[in-house]
């Protein structure tokens, strides 16, 4: 059974075709080479394999396993190398190697594999991957494709950037895989490399196959090339019509030809020929030969289109990535957590009496409505506990907070780990798309709620530092939070979805900013004008603004029901638009 086989795979963007009728197939201890020029196909082509771009039409079957997008299809038997290795810069080259083995396969063989290659590519994996050059990056990704001994080897330009003697040493790690089983497709546009390393190629052109077979077929191909010297001086004829000259001279001339050489002996043969050279054709030529002229359709291997595939079960959940995506924004969100918490607390110690109350609110008088209830003026009443967590969250400060680490969090996890390299990385592990949401998206919710308990818990300290005639009642403090969590909540879904549409982190951030601003806007506007007032309803933080009063009675269920209908609608349609997105940055 092939390792790999691709059927009438084609893949369109718009009118753009990026490949076209393409079938091929690799077979294991096989060293495929996979060539054209730039925008010929390559890159498609492997993005399909993997799964991380959606086919136009066709099937892959990698492994005996359809190759579903988005899926991870038997991904932790398959080692990729991309064209352009990037990763963590803030990360050593070790930790960025672990966090990739445990996303499939066994890290402990990939542990002592890792070492024997390092070894091997004399690579330091204590020093941070932003801090290492060109080359060294290389020897990480050729490490991170190899380290777990995968079945399937897909290698995008695998010695680009390394000096000879590391050439050497990655050429023989390439043929150790392939004597021990490793199917291995190999592109690239060193020829030399792929007509030393590999029995046969494919060559592709404007999407389409060139040619297809045995290295030694293509280059037969190409022109061949015959050089005559004669014993006397040669006649300035015309050489037959499927041959041209290279080189002519008194005693001499080299001929390049195209079929059968019978015509150019015999063209030849007219003269005294002391002697005969037929210098070897090379890949090289075959290759120029053939992007010259339209690519001719190449027959498809007899059984190729044919054949079933199993689907594949899917790949257990990625904890080590989960761990990974939280301990990143575990500090930012700690830091504002604090500064909520400290904010809760100062605002309990200026507003816990009457005099300190009716102080503020008659400075809040000389300032417009709208800009009063953007402080909190209106939920401030002398005799009772200013409604603390309501003016948390309509302060600006406060919000502030709330929308930055709400929007940075999940855009710096999709969009951002896509423009950066480093989601290809991922999903060319035992991840698929779904659980990468999943990933980003808990511990985003998970922020939010813990910014809300950082509110909640200020509030609660600040009531019990300084002496309030009137507190208010825990229970009713912690319905405001609840309440309020599920808004916040909602903020973080609303922004996951906007870094799932969009591919730009800059967009989805300007995007959900500039959402959630109006929002707010519109919502201070229906509070004091009543043309406004028909926009309330479609805003979110309507729905909270009934349980932040100290005075209302029971738990707002239909409120929080609101509230988690928009959460909800926000993740599934987050997750849609993400799974059915090419991750093609």
């Amino acid at each position: 059974m092939a390792s790999l086989e691709i059927r009438s795979l084609t893949k369109r963007y718009g009118e753009i075709v990026g490949v076209e009728n393409l079938s091929l197939s690799i077979e294991p201890g096989e060293v495929f080479g996979y060539l054209g020029p730039n925008g010929a196909g390559k890159t498609t082509t492997i993005r399909c394999v993997l799964g991380l771009i959606r086919p136009t039409a066709g099937e892959i079957v990698a492994l005996g396993r359809r190759v579903e997008p988005g899926r991870a299809v038997e991904h932790r038997r398959i080692g990729y190398l991309p064209g352009d290795f990037r990763a963590w810069p803030g990360l050593t080259a070790r930790q960025a190697l672990e966090l990739l083995a445990a996303l499939g396969g066994d890290p402990e063989q990939s542990a002592r594999r890792r070492a024997e290659l390092a070894e091997r590519l004399e690579l330091a994996l204590e020093r941070r991957i932003g801090e290492l050059s060109k080359g060294n990056r290389q020897k990480v990704g050729v490490i991170a494709a190899f380290q777990h001994n995968p079945e399937l080897l897909i290698l995008d330009e695998p010695t680009s950037g390394l000096d000879p003697l590391v050439r050497q040493t990655v050429w023989e790690i390439v043929r150790e895989s392939a004597e021990h089983g490793a199917a291995v497709l190999f592109s690239s546009h060193d020829l030399t490399e792929v007509a030393a390393a590999c029995e046969r190629a494919a060559i592709l052109s404007q999407g389409r196959l060139a040619a297809l077979g045995p290295i030694s077929d293509i280059v037969h191909r190409g022109e061949r090339h015959i050089k005559a010297w004669f014993g006397a001086e040669s006649a300035d004829e015309a050489p037959p019509p499927n041959a041209r000259i290279v080189q002519r001279e008194a005693d001499s001339i080299h001929l390049a030809y195209t079929g059968a050489a019978d015509e150019v002996v015999k063209w030849l043969a007219r003269r005294p020929v002391d002697r005969l050279s037929t210098p070897e054709a090379s890949l090289e030529e075959a290759f120029v030969r053939l992007l010259r002229g339209a690519p001719e359709p190449i027959a498809v291997p007899p059984g190729l289109p044919g054949g079933t595939a199993q689907r594949a079960p899917g790949p257990p959940f990625p904890w080590a990535l989960l761990r990974f995506w939280t301990t990143r924004l575990a500090l930012g969100w700690g830091l504002v957590a604090q500064a909520i918490f400290a904010f809760q607390i100062a605002l309990c110690g200026l507003l816990h009496d009457n005099q300190a109350i009716e102080a503020w609110l008659s400075f809040l008088d000389v300032l417009p409505p709208f800009i009063k209830s953007m402080v909190g003026g209106q939920a401030l009443k002398p005799g009772r506990i200013a409604n603390l967590l309501a003016i948390g969250y309509q302060h600006p400060m406060v919000l502030t907070l709330f929308m930055v680490f709400a929007v940075g969090a999940p855009t710096g996890l999709l969009p951002g780990e896509t423009r950066a390299g480093a989601m290809e990385l991922l999903l060319s592990r035992a991840v698929t798309k779904t659980q990468a949401f999943v990933c980003a998206a808990i511990p985003t919710l998970a922020a939010m709620a813990g910014l809300t308990l950082a509110m909640y818990l200020g509030t609660v300290a600040g009531t019990k530092l300084f002496p309030f005639e009137k507190p208010a009642p825990l229970g009713a403090l912690f319905r405001m939070a609840a309440n309020g969590g599920l808004l916040a909540a909602a903020v973080g879904g609303i922004s996951l979805l906007a870094a799932a549409a969009f591919r730009q982190r800059t967009t989805a951030v300007a995007v959900c900013v500039g959402y959630l601003t109006l929002n707010y806007f519109a919502f201070l506007f229906s509070i004091w004008w009543n043309a406004m007032k028909p926009l309330r309803p479609w805003t979110l933080f309507a729905y909270a603004d009934e349980a932040l009063r100290p005075d209302s009675a029971g738990w707002p269920l239909a409120d929080m029901a609101v509230l988690a209908v928009a959460l909800g609608a926000a993740l599934l349609a987050g997750w849609a638009v993400w799974r059915r997105r090419d991750l093609d940055a």
